[in-house]
Order: structure tokens, then C-alpha cells, then sequence
């Protein structure tokens, strides 16, 4: 072998060395960023947004549809992903209880009983994927508002990560995450450490209420349309030159009555003066012309 030869061997394997080196370096930045990301800040965290009800408010003995978008808002995609939807509560104006303490709550139909877990798998970066669930209610479901709490598992970087809602967690938990901080285990005024999880996310809720009656509107508004024709012909009959028509079809004993109540007051006037008390005159035996 030639010495020319022996050089171009080396060369080419010194590049070949630098090549494997430089990709080398390339994955462990790329890994290092993924594990360096702050995946527990609240603008990183796995988005849930854009939540409806379909109908906005369910009637009880219907079903209703829950929608939300799921969205991945990190670097790189999560896999081995799970979601777990769940109704935890239920509240009135007046009270609240915990959904295992109603009887017969709503159930979420794709799930079991009232919890609902979803596979999601790979979540690409920035692609949103739409989740939606049936509520299945029955005629005696209580009326009231059902909170809803989510929770999801997955995989990031080098390890797994836990996120949960604020439902998951009781008063007591959250006053004292929110009051032990420090600058090592706080996240958004909220201390992760201390609740156990790697990040929070957001809670739901749905209403379910019968529909308002509408005999009451629609007879609130009969009534004002009656009041109106009523308002209208009265003020018609009263003119000084009212319609003639009119006046006889609604008022067809005006005419009596004005006369026995001129007669009423020449009697009073007589009995004054002769010091006499009046005397009510029946209209049967008050002189009245009849009308032409």
C-alpha cells in the first residue's frame, strides 16, 4: 500500500469521525433542550381550551355533548400520552357536594360512570386535536352546575411527567401550595412540588337546569296587547268627537247613565233646598227619552 493511499484512508476517516461527533452533538443539544424546557410553566403546559356545551345548558332526561381542544405547546412532541376527564362536583346557589354523595349524577357515556379516559398517544407540537364526550342524564338528575377535572400522563424529554387540575387537589391542599413558596418549587404563585405533580391544568364545568315555562311569557304577553286595544278604544270613545260606532258597541248604556246622573243631581239640588235628603232614583223609573 502506497503512502498517498494511507493518507487518503486517514483523511477520510478523520471526517468520518467529525461527522459522527458533530451528530453526537447535535442529539445531545436536542435532548438537553427538551430536558432544560420548562415544561411546568403555565404557558407550557398541555393546552385545554375552546370548552363548550352542547346544548349550552342540558334539560334533565337529554344528553349533551362536552368539546374541548387539546393542544401539545412544547419543542418537540409528547408521547404515550393519556387524558382523564372527570365530573367531581356538583353546586347550586345554595349548597355543593361531592358527585359521589348525588344521586344519580350525570354519566359520561364513552367513559365509565363519570370518569372519561382517553389514549391520546403522540401529540405533535402545535397541532391541536379536538376531544368531545356525551353526557348522559336522567329525568331526576339534580339541577345545578357539575365540575369537571382533568388530569393527563405523558412522556417528555428523558422522563414522565403527571399534570392535574385544580379539582384534583382539596382546599387544604391548595391554601398550603399556595402559601409554602420558594424560587426552587414555585410555578406560577402555585408550589408543584408540594401537590406532586409537574404542572396544573384547567378545570370545566357544564349546567344542567329544565328549561324556563313559556305559558308566563306568553301571557305576560297577551295581556299587554289587550291592555294596548283597550288603551287605544278608550281613548277613542273619550274624544269630544268620538267614534259614534264605537261608543255603542262598548258603551251602548252611556247614554243612560250621563242622563240618570244629570237627573240624580236636579234632585239633589231640589232636596237641598227644601232640606230634604236626596233619594237614589232607579234607573227603571228615571225619565229616559228613547234614542232614535
Amino acid at each position: 500500500m502506497t503512502v498517498g493511499s494511507n493518507k487518503e484512508m486517514k483523511r477520510i476517516a478523520k471526517s468520518v469521525a467529525i461527522v459522527s461527533i458533530l451528530l453526537m452533538l447535535v442529539a445531545t443539544l436536542n435532548v438537553r433542550a427538551q430536558t432544560t424546557e420548562d415544561i411546568s410553566a403555565p404557558n407550557k403546559v398541555p393546552d385545554m381550551s375552546y370548552f363548550r356545551t352542547s346544548p349550552d345548558t342540558i334539560n334533565p332526561g337529554t344528553d349533551g355533548k362536552l368539546n374541548f381542544t387539546l393542544m401539545d405547546r412544547y419543542q418537540n412532541s409528547i408521547t404515550n400520552a393519556n387524558l382523564t376527564v372527570e365530573v367531581y362536583k356538583w353546586a347550586t346557589i345554595e349548597t355543593s357536594n361531592n358527585i359521589s354523595k348525588i344521586h344519580h349524577p350525570p354519566v359520561i357515556k364513552e367513559g365509565q360512570d363519570q370518569t372519561y379516559n382517553y389514549k391520546v398517544g403522540t401529540m405533535a407540537p402545535g397541532v391541536g386535536i379536538n376531544i368531545q364526550m356525551t353526557l348522559e342524564t336522567r329525568s331526576d338528575t339534580p339541577e345545578g352546575t357539575y365540575f369537571v377535572r382533568t388530569m393527563m400522563t405523558f412522556d417528555y424529554g428523558n422522563g414522565s411527567h403527571v399534570m392535574k387540575s385544580r379539582g384534583y387537589f382539596t382546599n387544604a391542599q391548595w391554601a398550603a401550595a399556595t402559601d409554602q413558596l420558594n424560587l426552587n418549587q414555585s410555578v406560577g404563585g402555585i408550589n408543584i412540588t408540594y401537590l406532586g405533580v409537574d404542572g396544573i391544568l384547567v378545570d370545566t364545568s357544564f349546567s344542567v337546569k329544565k328549561p324556563m315555562p313559556m305559558w308566563p311569557l306568553a301571557l305576560l304577553i297577551g295581556l299587554t296587547v289587550l291592555f294596548a286595544v283597550l288603551a287605544v278604544v278608550l281613548y277613542l270613545v273619550e274624544e269630544e268627537k268620538g267614534n259614534v260606532r264605537l261608543k255603542k258597541v262598548f258603551f251602548p248604556q252611556a247614554g243612560k247613565v250621563q242622563q240618570r246622573k244629570m237627573l240624580l243631581e236636579q234632585d239633589l239640588k231640589k232636596r237641598k233646598k227644601k232640606g230634604k235628603a236626596p233619594v237614589p232614583l232607579p234607573i227603571e223609573e228615571a225619565a229616559v227619552p228613547e234614542e232614535e
